[in-house]
């Protein structure tokens, strides 16, 4: 796993959701590849990167801000 900006404050976002499941049916974003940006192998286009943002109810440039500052 690599830990990045923006999947460390993925996890901890979906750490707020009933499940992974749940949030992929929410921002129609497939689930493998949630769990790509979940685990730092990818970043979602700007589309995806907005409805995740949109269903968490946060901006996008919040989501890439540091981990540390988002919390």
């Amino acid at each position: 796993m690599i830990d990045t900006t923006l999947s460390r404050n993925l996890r901890l976002l979906t750490g707020y959701a009933a499940s992974v499941s749940q949030v992929c049916r929410g921002t129609g974003v497939n689930r493998t590849q949630y769990h790509r940006y979940l685990a730092g192998q990818g970043e979602p286009s700007l589309r995806s990167l907005r409805r995740i943002c949109d269903y968490f109810g946060v901006e996008e440039h919040e989501i890439l801000q540091d981990p540390d500052s988002f919390r």
